[in-house]
Parts: structure tokens; sequence; C-alpha cells
């Protein structure tokens, strides 16, 4: 898993280079000219209306660009006119407000949901065009030093959490390199992560067997000549 981040990593420096450096001489353009919704921040709802309902993203839910463990999304109730305004669109792209300086602008690529999903109020939620700016490719970017550096700076620091506002994520200066390489990093990324999830099922079929032998071990049930023979 770390092996293939890394390679991530890797495939996104050699085809786009350092941003912080922009040896390619890439365009530099503000965020805001590439947003054709949003930033809008997220719902905000009482602990009592959680425990039913429709998923609610939560910051805990994404990591390294990608969501997570959809299946222990919380709950929330909500009411039509709530669900209309916080639903999460397919390849939108949400980023964290409010937190510890560390992980504060962290985001994540919305994509392959289960089911309809809102998002909690310390992320803010946006859509960008397509045709110029890839979200694969802008959430990555968004992971980098580059970035990072211009979070640190527009932070407004309180005890023990920082923030940015919409304003601060629309100043962002990006990098913004032809978009058929853009596009092409995708397929990229995600031919890397086929490979991550075939790793993970062999992991999977791997602790099934180690269960099933530690059972059969328990129960005295082991052919442990037969096992001898074989290996």
């Amino acid at each position: 898993e770390e092996e293939l981040n890394a390679l991530a990593q890797s495939v996104f420096l050699e085809m786009f280079g350092d941003p912080v450096f922009n040896k390619h001489r890439w365009t530099i353009r503000k965020f805001e000219d590439f947003i054709i919704n949003g930033p809008t921040n997220g719902l905000y709802k009482h602990a009592d209306d959680y425990g039913s309902g429709t998923p609610i993203l939560r910051i805990d839910n994404f990591y390294s660009g990608y969501l997570v463990n959809q299946k222990k999304f919380k709950r929330v109730n909500i009411s039509a006119k709530e669900y209309e305004r916080y639903t999460l669109e397919d390849r939108s792209i949400v980023i964290n407000r409010v937190n510890s300086p560390k992980y504060l602008g962290k985001s994540a690529l919305v994509e392959n949901l289960n089911e309809p999903t809102v998002y909690e109020s310390n992320m803010m939620k946006f859509s960008v065009d397509t045709e110029r700016l890839n979200p694969r490719y802008l959430v990555d970017l968004f992971n980098t030093t580059f970035i990072k550096n211009q979070i640190r700076r527009a932070s407004k620091d309180a005890v023990n959490q920082s923030s940015i506002n919409q304003g601060d994520v629309k100043a962002f200066d990006i990098i913004l390199p032809a978009i058929e390489i853009q596009n092409k990093y995708e397929l990229t990324i995600q031919h890397i992560n086929q490979q991550r999830y075939v790793q993970i099922d062999k992991a999977l079929e791997f602790d099934k067997l180690f269960n099933s032998l530690l059972q059969k071990a328990f129960k005295g049930e082991l052919d442990l000549k037969g096992m001898s023979k074989a290996a």
C-alpha cells in the first residue's frame, strides 16, 4: 500500500515536476477561474440528529485524496432542503477548512459513492470546469508542498486549530498543464489503484486462509503430515 502511494507521488513528479519550482514553466492561474460551483461550506447538525438517515462525509472519512470505508459513514436526519443543498456530486471535491494546522486543507475527490451523501460543516465543496482542469490532478496538486505552503500562509490560527475560508481557496495559485496531460495522469493513477485493489483482495484471501488454518489447528484438525509432504 505505501509503495503504491509512493509510486503515485512519483508519477505526479515525473509528469508535472515539483510545482514549487515549476521547471516545465506550466501556466499559473488563480483557482477561482476554474470553479463552476461553490465553494460551499458543509452542513452543521446537532449531535441528536445523528444515528439514522442520509450518510454524511466527515473529516475522518477521507485520506490521501480518497474517500474510505463508506460503510462506516455516520448517518444524519436532514430535511429535503438540506438534502438538495448539501448532497455531494460525482467528481466534485471537498477540502477541510477547520482543523489542526497539520491537517488543514486536506482534500478528496468525490467518486463511486454507494448512495447519495451529504458533507459536514468543517469542509467546503466545489466543482471545477473539467474541460480545463482534471479533478484527480487537482486533488493531488492540493497534496503538494506548493499548495500546502499557500494554505499555511492563508490560515487563521486559534487555540489548537486553524482555518481557511472560501476566499482563501479561490485565491490559490495553481499549476495548469495541458488538459490532455492531466487526463493521462488520471488514467495512470487509475491503473495504479487497480493494482492496489488486487493487493488488498490478495491480502484478504490470505487472511481468510490463515484464519481457517488457525481454527483447524485449535480444533486439532490439521493434517500436519500431509502439509509437510506438500512442503
